[in-house]
């Protein structure tokens, strides 16, 4: 969220840190899945939902993508996949 608003969860600064520096949040998505792929040399194995690809996934219960930056700090983790098992499911 930092990255995105550049601001504490206060709202504050204002005008946030380095206001320049901010990303959006598929900036931000992109670079905590298929940034660090790359980096790795494993693009073609992970950093995204490809088919043939690994994938360890979260569901959400907020498109953060659609959301105000400001209220990510609130979305709940509702599903995690790792290695293709299911190892969370929040009750609902």
């Amino acid at each position: 969220m930092g990255t995105v608003s550049r601001q504490r969860l206060d709202g504050s600064p204002e005008e946030g840190w380095y206001s320049n520096q901010r990303i959006t949040v598929a900036q931000a998505a992109y670079a905590y899945t298929m940034a660090p792929a790359l980096a790795c040399g494993l693009e073609r194995d992970q950093g995204s939902i490809t088919p043939g690809k690994k994938a360890d996934i979260i569901a959400l219960d907020n498109d953060i993508f659609e959301m105000n930056p400001m209220n990510i700090n609130e979305t709940q983790v509702d599903l995690t996949v790792f290695d293709g098992q299911v190892v969370f499911r929040r009750n609902l």
